[in-house]
């Protein structure tokens, strides 16, 4: 299964990603780092795990790494919306 996450570095983004690798799923994280750190996904990055994108979503230049993805998790969100 080939999933892709946005927002993937963030809190609840990285624990799914974390999920999805340990099930042996091919996992692309999208995020542009203005919330989450990149620290929370190290391990996967290092590992070559999963393929990490830093991006705005609001740019162009990552829509080509999801091409052919079978799900894509959708957790990219501006922390400041009250």
């Amino acid at each position: 299964m080939f999933d892709v996450v946005t927002g993937g570095a963030g809190f609840i983004g990285s624990h799914l990603v974390d999920t999805l690798v340990a099930q042996g799923n091919e996992v692309v994280v999208i995020d542009s780092l203005c919330a989450g750190r990149k620290e929370t996904i190290a391990r996967h990055i290092d590992s070559c795990d999963i393929r990490f994108v830093q991006a705005d979503l609001l740019s162009d230049g990552w829509q080509d790494a999801i091409n052919g993805a079978d799900r894509l998790f959708h957790l990219a969100a501006d922390p400041d919306v009250r």
